[in-house]
């Protein structure tokens, strides 16, 4: 594993400087980078030192760094590696006889009982018919030509499991190819180049003081072997992956329990033996007990099933016989359902060699958005800013008429407030024969509050079908947050205060008395010339006009005041 630490130089001369680390490799292992460069007046510049041990050290070092025209810097290392402790919870994996085209799952645990972490790599690269796969979400697993790596943890415990599919009839026995924190090649090939004079021969000083101490190597790989045997294959499914899609126009017909689908799937019997097979349905599956899906014969009768205790449908097959197991899907309503069918051989309950996985999906209609987020520009507190969007119903098999609300939204201060309104341009209507049926929605926007949130339209069809687009709006008086609006429009508005007051911040605290009584907000003015209002989202103001004629004398005189009191005179 590469630890990486990071220093910096500080130029606080006159001038930029020039540095070169005079051993950019001080420990075996250890690269400094990079090996030489400028170091700029009044910046920081980084220096990284990744340290790969290789073997269980200690150190102890000086590194000097030559500044061109001034004196050497020196800095010092120190630290040890220590040795990652990966064990694996079982003694071996033995697997025992498996049916070519089954699949044999056998899980285990990796921990590390150590403090560092600990990069894990299974190579199994000459077996083909094994796979690693990681029972944990949350660890990433990292297969690269049947190469798997992740990384453990210091006191970390990850469940995998290794998979056996054998694809021929063979025997295995061999160790579990495990290696524990390879070394990276990249930084023993590393090399420095530099085009400036080496400072250690010149002036005959020892860039280095080394003191290390080297035990050990990493003894603490677990060895587990592995014991297998590929089988002639008892059973031959014609299609394990099952897969419906029905469009909407049939939902009536399902809902009524007039109409459903099914697919078929063949069982052949491969060996020179009687085969007993049996589908599991022990374990609970909500898409089976809810009738989603129903397993039957030739004869599609469904399979009525009892307790949990008792199979689904099972039967025998004589040396190269087949019999078709047929699926049914008949779902309640839209939406994706999965289902995943364990074939057990010979009574062998304990595990199922052998899966049926299937999946339907049944379309319902839905409205696209376009855009798929409106994000409005930040505008000042009171404007108005006008924007639209459009609607493009999919699947829709009859005329609907769309309605719409729009919900309340947050302010700042946790007010719900109104602050857009939406209206249809054109005609609400959903027309299915229409192929170009696209539907305009215009919306205004306008905040008298600091809001920053995002606001939610609930359009509903005939069918009570529910769809929400979400608007993201911001509105208040900060330059930060406006600064796009009003340059845009620097020419059409006037940031001005009210009269009689002064900006907020603009005098020191010392005289706070004086200015909290007269500081006051910016407010925006608009120009007498509103002709430059051009732009494709319309904005309107509805500021204040009375501010127009106001003398600005009392400003003044209030200034004078406010300074001679800074200045002591008061």
């Amino acid at each position: 594993m590469t630890t990486t630490k990071t220093f910096y130089l500080t130029n606080t001369g006159s001038h930029n400087a020039y540095f070169q680390v005079l051993d950019t490799k001080p420990i075996p292992g250890m690269v400094i980078s990079p090996g030489y460069g400028l170091a700029p007046l009044n910046a920081l510049t980084a220096i990284k030192c990744e340290m790969n041990p290789t073997e269980i050290i200690k150190f102890d070092a000086r590194v000097l760094i030559q500044i061109r025209g001034g004196k050497q810097l020196e800095l010092r290392l120190s630290g040890e590696s220590e040795e990652p402790i990966v064990d694996i919870d079982l003694p071996k994996f033995e697997f025992g006889g498996i049916f070519s085209g089954a699949v044999s799952r056998m899980p285990f645990k990796i921990e590390n009982t150590s403090k560092v972490k600990a990069r894990v790599e299974f190579n199994l690269k000459r077996y083909h018919d094994f796979s690693i796969k990681t029972l944990d979400k949350t660890t990433e697993l990292v297969e690269n030509e049947r190469n798997y790596e992740l990384v453990v943890n210091g006191d970390e415990e990850v469940p995998l499991e290794l998979i056996f599919a054998p694809t021929e009839v063979a025997s295995y026995e061999f160790e579990l190819p495990i290696s524990v924190n390879r070394p990276d090649d990249n930084l023993d090939g590393y090399a420095s180049s530099s085009p400036y004079t080496d400072y250690t021969s010149v002036r005959g000083k020892t860039p280095l003081t080394r003191k290390s101490s080297r035990y050990s190597l990493y003894n603490y790989i677990p060895k587990r072997k592995v014991i297998a045997i590929g089988l002639r294959p008892a059973i031959e499914i014609s299609n394990p992956n099952i897969n419906f899609k029905i469009p909407i126009a049939y939902f009536e017909k399902l809902r009524d329990g007039g109409f459903f689908e099914a697919k078929a799937t063949q069982l052949i019997n491969k060996s020179h033996k009687p085969v007993k097979w049996c589908v599991d349905l022990r374990k609970s599956n909500k898409v089976l007990e809810d009738g989603i899906f129903k397993l039957c014969d030739g004869s599609l009768v469904p399979f009525i099933g009892g307790d949990k205790k008792s199979h689904g449908p099972e039967g025998v097959l004589g040396p190269n016989e087949a019999c078709d197991l047929n699926v049914l899907f008949s779902p309640n309503k839209p939406g994706v359902y999965n289902c995943t069918l364990p074939i057990v051989i010979n009574d062998y309950f304990e595990q199922a060699f052998y899966h049926i996985f299937v999946s339907g999906e049944l379309l319902a209609p839905v409205i696209k958005f376009e855009p798929e987020v409106l994000i409005l520009r930040p505008v000042p507190l009171g404007v108005k800013l006008s924007d639209q969007f459009f609607i493009r119903p999919v699947g829709y098999e009859k005329k609907s008429n769309l309605k719409l609300e729009v919900q309340s939204a947050k302010a700042i201060n946790e007010d719900l407030i109104d602050v857009i309104n939406a209206q249809f341009v054109n005609e609400p209507v959903i027309d299915p024969n229409n192929d170009q049926n696209l539907i305009e929605v215009s919306i205004t926007f306008s905040s008298n509050q600091p809001i920053s949130n995002s606001v939610k339209l609930k359009f509903t069809d005939d069918q009570h079908r529910e769809f929400f687009y979400n608007v993201v709006v911001t509105s208040d008086n900060s330059l930060f947050t406006c600064y796009g609006f009003l340059a845009d429009h620097n020419s059409d508005y006037q940031i001005v205060l009210e009269t009689g007051q002064i900006m907020k911040g603009t005098r020191p605290q010392k005289q706070t008395s004086v200015t909290s009584e007269l500081s006051g907000e910016p407010i925006l003015r608009p120009c007498s010339n509103t002709s430059r209002l051009t732009n494709n989202h319309s904005v309107s103001p509805t500021f204040d006009m009375n501010a127009s004629t106001a003398d600005p004398s009392p400003i003044k005189e209030q200034d004078d005041e406010i300074q001679a009191a800074f200045n002591g005179e008061v």
